[in-house]
């Protein structure tokens, strides 16, 4: 190789970079919002709030009802999913919204409403009157290694189409916020950087396919992002498009990792080979059946499960009455155990 090959090589891949950004941005779209602001609750339990003197409380109650509806306004980003006008984002960025434009990366502007969310997985799907739109390409997010480079689009700080390069630094992310309860995903980590305005856009690989959309941020310019991998992004947007709906399959029980450190479980089984069995909730099939507490769960329908992220990834795939066959340690012995799939109850929230 001659000693111009490094410079070529740098050529190709900013060439690459700059093909798949080009690629990713034709389908994303800007989605600006004018939100519906609740009143200031005098009973709210904001212990600053009760503490104003009445003529401050009066005051404070003024100045919102003051605000011009057009100040209420949000920004957000989103991904064309249907070329006939259905759109992927985030619930949060249409959360009270009272109207929604889109706009195109063509310019075109339409007014849009919600077709359907599913408030678990924080995603929702618009829908536009149009048609023959650039549709996303998806990749296989099952498949994305840490190391990976990345691009964030979305229209951060209301700046417009912006495309920020990263890298995937972790996978497999669970309750990865204080008070964001979300076990029924698992996180691609990226310090691609993501900023207001771009939740509901896209993170694409180096060919400009979609991995993720991408939906929280850990505390402002910290290099700390993430994303809902596409393969599950894609899963619940096509439930919501087709039935406005996203149900989940459920094992009937709680589920803990099993992990290197601490005691052993099930009567000598040493910890980080499968998933422990916390608790087996009351009237479920688990109950029903021969589940029970300690059991650790190391196959699922002949796939080996590590970790309870493979147990939602499993489940995923199997439809609510499907049968299940959990092959278990019990205090030293393996049992072979067959149960339904349950659908998830909505007062579970994410946990298996």
């Amino acid at each position: 190789m001659g000693g111009s090959s490094p410079q070529r090589l740098l050529r190709h891949f900013n060439d690459a970079c700059s093909a798949a950004s080009e690629k990713a941005l034709r389908s994303v779209v800007v989605i600006n919002t004018v939100r519906n602001q609740p009143g200031v609750d005098p009973n709210a339990d904001r212990p600053a709030y009760k503490n104003l003197s009445p003529a401050l409380r009066r005051a404070y109650e003024k100045f919102f009802e003051d605000i011009p509806i057009e100040r209420r306004s949000g920004s957000g980003s989103g991904l064309i999913v249907r070329k006939r006008g259905f759109i992927l984002t985030n619930s949060h960025v249409i959360e009270n919204s009272e109207r929604i434009e889109v706009r195109l990366y063509d310019g075109r502007r339409f007014p849009a409403v919600l077709h359907a969310v599913d408030m678990p997985s924080d995603l929702a799907v618009l829908k536009i009157e149009a048609d023959d739109l650039p549709e996303a390409r998806f990749g296989d997010s099952d498949r994305l290694r840490v190391g990976e480079c990345v691009i964030a689009v979305g229209a951060p700080y209301e700046l417009d189409y912006t495309c920020t390069f990263g890298h995937i630094s972790a996978l497999g992310r669970r309750n990865v916020m204080p008070g964001y309860d979300a076990e029924d995903l698992d996180f691609i980590q990226t310090d691609a950087l993501i900023s207001p305005g771009n939740s509901g856009g896209p993170l694409v690989d180096i060919r400009g396919d979609v991995i993720g959309i991408n939906t929280l941020i850990q505390g402002m310019n910290t290099g700390i992002g993430f994303a809902v991998p596409a393969t599950i992004a894609r899963e619940i947007a096509d439930q919501l498009i087709e039935t406005r709906n996203c149900s989940r399959s459920w094992l009937g029980v709680e589920l803990e990792d099993a992990r290197p450190e601490g005691r052993c479980w099930g009567g000598g089984h040493s910890q980080g080979n499968g998933v422990v069995v916390r608790k087996v909730v009351s009237g479920t099939s688990g109950s029903r059946e021969e589940l029970q507490e300690l059991d650790i769960i190391t196959c699922l329908n002949q796939k080996r499960v590590s970790s309870i992220i493979d147990i939602h990834r499993y489940l995923r795939t199997v439809r609510i009455g499907g049968d299940l066959t959990l092959e278990v340690v019990r205090a030293g012995a393996r049992l072979t155990i067959r149960i339904k799939a349950l659908e998830l109850p909505e007062v579970m929230g994410s946990n298996p």
